[in-house]
């Protein structure tokens, strides 16, 4: 169907917003080590401070005791300070311009939850199955959710849509959505390695059984 070709080539994009994912957090990170980094040089660099010179100023002649500070390292160490605030701000222009394609690439992507809801309608209900059942309808169905919520921000970093009451209330609405499918998904998980491990010690019980068989 026309849902399931649309979801094949919107699965085509996740290798490309991993990477997109993964220089925005690598980016949010030097943007943020760079001022702590600026201040402990300055502050280990600055005369008279803790973590200085490492020389006691109890030994430095009296005429270098009242000496003034040297201008030109005042002026190198400022125009240091100030070259890294201008790439710490390039780094947080490059952050929020790599959420912003992210959240172009994700356009549309409700969809493959969905889809995924729908094929839900064939799976077995019976006992054993039901908790795998119910999890992943809700894992699908908040999944949806924060898919189809997100793409306001979208609009709204594009400004096509402006900021308002409303836009706020859907990111908080999508961001409950994000933390219910993270929590679902993770007790999904945790029942099928659970499962795995008991299917895996069934089969090491019959084997040790069958070896002891002559």
């Amino acid at each position: 169907t026309g849902l399931d070709r649309f979801d094949r080539f919107l699965a085509q994009r996740d290798g490309v917003d991993k990477v997109l994912k993964a220089a925005r957090h690598a980016s949010g990170l030097c943007a943020a080590s760079l001022p702590a980094a600026a201040a402990g040089q300055h502050g280990a660099r600055g005369p008279g401070t803790h973590g200085g010179d490492a020389m006691p100023s109890c030994s430095m002649p009296d005429r270098d005791r009242d000496r003034d500070p040297d201008p030109d390292r005042d002026r190198l160490q400022h125009q240091m300070l100030q070259h890294r605030d201008g790439v710490t701000e390039r780094l947080e222009r490059l952050e929020s311009a790599l959420a912003t394609c992210r959240k172009a690439l994700r356009l549309g992507k409700f969809l493959a939850s969905v889809r995924k809801l729908r094929d839900l309608k064939s799976a077995p209900a019976n006992g054993d199955e039901r908790p795998l059942l119910i999890l992943s309808v809700v894992f699908h169905c908040t999944e949806g959710l924060y898919y189809f919520l997100d793409q306001f921000q979208f609009l709204v970093k594009a400004k096509v849509v402006k900021k308002s009451r409303t836009v706020e209330s859907l990111k908080r609405w999508a961001t409950w959505a994000e933390i219910a499918s993270y929590v679902s998904d993770s007790a999904l998980s945790a029942i099928c390695i659970a499962r795995m491990g008991t299917k895996l010690a069934e089969l090491d019980h019959t084997r040790a059984v069958e070896d002891t068989q002559p």
